[in-house]
């Protein structure tokens, strides 16, 4: 049995953990960026699989006659252009559900920064205000009464609902279709759930197809208080 280790690139940055276990399985190369110009001749003709961190162009692509997979660390891959790898026959992966949770926590934590001002309400502690001035403005916003709307009900927008939940808002989506078995709200278009809710938290791909969709049209139905 061959002992002859699949030759494999990793252009630009990378989680340091993937970069330490790299050389137990596979031949790693590094370079700098996902720039053709940094690419030998040799190196052209011997990758087999490209592990990325960010966006990979299709010209990048185009200089690997041999390549058979590129591997994407990240939940989504929106950096490269899988129609023109998958017509090239090159596979591409991601690292589904490994951050939802975490994901979903850090929009919840976002959301009650946002509501109660709690960056605001710690600088005000660290420059000493509290002791010079008093406490705290007690903020005008709460999620009590408060309808979230969230834009995009995929595996980390159904963990953002569970977790609002527990809050007692009210919670409404805006998806392509209906999804069934959910007790919240659905609306048709971006616009309509804006009108009727208080908060949009977005959770969708950053692609062609949603980008500039939270325009100033919805933000207009949203209101000034959203």
């Amino acid at each position: 049995m061959s002992d002859v280790r699949q030759r494999i690139l990793v252009p630009g940055k990378m989680n340091q953990r993937v970069l330490d276990r790299l050389p137990d399985h596979f031949d790693p190369v590094f370079i700098a960026a996902t720039d053709p110009a940094l690419v030998t001749a040799e190196l052209s003709s011997s990758v087999a699989g490209i592990a990325v961190q960010g966006k990979i162009p299709a010209e990048f692509v185009d200089v690997f006659p041999k390549l058979e997979i590129i591997a994407n660390f990240g939940v989504g891959y929106d950096g490269v252009d899988a129609v023109h790898a998958a017509e090239r026959g090159v596979m591409v992966t991601n690292t589904p559900d490994v951050l939802t949770e975490e994901v979903a926590d850090t929009a919840i934590g976002l959301l009650l920064n946002t509501v109660r001002c709690f960056p605001v309400a710690e600088q005000w502690l660290r420059q000493g205000r509290w002791v010079k001035e008093g406490a705290f403005v007690l903020t005008p916003l709460t999620l009590r009464g408060r309808t979230v709307g969230l834009y995009g009900l995929g595996r980390i927008g159904l963990a953002i609902a569970k977790r609002l939940e527990a809050f007692g808002v009210s919670i409404a989506y805006h998806t392509r279709t209906p999804r069934e078995g959910l007790a919240y709200t659905y609306y048709p278009t971006l616009k309509s759930m804006a009108e009727a809710v208080d908060t949009i938290i977005v959770i969708v791909p950053g692609t062609e197809s949603t980008r500039r969709t939270v325009n100033a049209e919805v933000l207009q139905a949203l209101g000034p208080q959203g």
